[in-house]
């Protein structure tokens, strides 16, 4: 993109709104929509391992892997009291 609508970047965006990125990303592809059934977490780090580089910041993406691919998951609800 055009790094709407400030024109920013890679690194120019700050580590909290690339993380907030990837996890909005993993939840839009993993969430059934009215047009499209929702990918299995595997699934959806298969593709965005496609996009990491491009769309992802690598690093984040490095670090998503093996939490999702661990716990199928982002929102550990589980884990809460």
């Amino acid at each position: 993109g055009s790094g709407y609508p400030q024109g920013l970047a890679g690194e120019q965006i700050s580590l909290g709104g690339r993380i907030l990125h990837a996890v909005d990303s993993f939840d839009a592809v993993t969430s059934k929509r009215a047009y499209r059934e929702p990918m299995t977490a595997p699934e959806a780090i298969d593709y965005f391992a496609t996009l990491s580089g491009s769309r992802f910041d690598p690093a984040v993406f490095e670090a998503m892997r093996p939490l999702v691919l661990r716990r199928k998951s982002i929102a550990f609800i589980d884990d809460l009291p």
